[in-house]
Parts: C-alpha cells; sequence; structure tokens
C-alpha cells in the first residue's frame, strides 16, 4: 500500500493498515524518542504514546505539510510533555528542629532564609563553570561545579558556550 492508502486504512481502523504504518515508522520515530528521552526505555514507552495519538488523531490530518513532519511533531510533543511531568524529589536533611508556623512572620522568614541557603541561585550576566550532563536538541541539562548536586535544564537561548 501507498501512504495515503495507508492514511485512509488507518482512518478506517484497519489494523493492516495501522501495523504497516506502524512499521514504516518506528525506527525513524524511536531514533528521534532518544533524542528526546532520557533512556531507551523511556523512549519505547514514548514511541507507545505517540502511535497511540497518531493513530487516534489521523483523521484530523489534513494533507497540509508531509505526514511525516506531522507525525514527527507529535512524537516529539509527546517526549517534551513527559519530560515536564517528570518530578525529580531531593531528599533533604532534617536537623530536626522546631517546625515553623506559617502564619508567623518571624517564621515565614527562617523558612524562606532556609530555603535560600539550599538553592544556589546563579545571577544574570555571570559566568559559571558547570559540566554537561546531558545535550537535548532545546537546551543542556548542566550541573554547576561550584554547587555539585544543583542540575538545572539550560535553553539554547540561555547557553554561552566557552569550551575548555
Amino acid at each position: 500500500m501507498n501512504l495515503d492508502e495507508l492514511i485512509k486504512g488507518c482512518i478506517k481502523q484497519k489494523r493492516q493498515a495501522q501495523e504497516e504504518l506502524y512499521h514504516l515508522y518506528k525506527k525513524t520515530l524511536f531514533v528521534l524518542s532518544l533524542k528526546y528521552c532520557t533512556n531507551e526505555t523511556e523512549a519505547e514507552d514514548n514511541l507507545h504514546d505517540a502511535f497511540l495519538e497518531i493513530f487516534t488523531n489521523i483523521k484530523n490530518y489534513k494533507g497540509n505539510g508531509s505526514f511525516e513532519g506531522w507525525i514527527k511533531r507529535i512524537t516529539i510533543n509527546k517526549a517534551i510533555n513527559r519530560y515536564k511531568q517528570t518530578c525529580y524529589l531531593v531528599p533533604l536533611k532534617h536537623d530536626h528542629q522546631q517546625d515553623t508556623r506559617i502564619d508567623d512572620p518571624d517564621g515565614i522568614a527562617a523558612v524562606l532564609a532556609k530555603i535560600n541557603s539550599i538553592i544556589f541561585k546563579p545571577q544574570m550576566g555571570e559566568a559559571y563553570e558547570v559540566k554537561v550532563i546531558k545535550m537535548l536538541n532545546f537546551g543542556a541539562v548542566v550541573e554547576y561545579t561550584d554547587a555539585s548536586g544543583n542540575e538545572v535544564l539550560l535553553h539554547v537561548c540561555e547557553l554561552a558556550w566557552e569550551r575548555t
């Protein structure tokens, strides 16, 4: 079947057309998923979710632009949404201080001071030495050398590289 026949078959929810479309694009979309995901398992999950959305919404494909571009955009958006939903929790050492009341202005100030002592805050216009943990198409995850454990995502527009 050619691509137009595959799309029409998928719109009619024909299993053979869906299977052929999957086998036609699975490698391309898996490689694309790997660029946005942290490991192969996550990329496989992203590929699965992307194909589910492709098959669900294929009736909305109007033929404006390439079909491959349309399914790549779905795959990328799935990966980005997956990244945004990932929540990393960092355990903090509890120094067994008495709990602070948040309706007390002094208590609020104490909590903010504690938070500020934990968080590393880079200043605009300053240069910092970082270790690149992972490169992504839209930025990089880096760890500040002077404050290890403070990993952040820097978008491409925020990056100014000086290689050493």
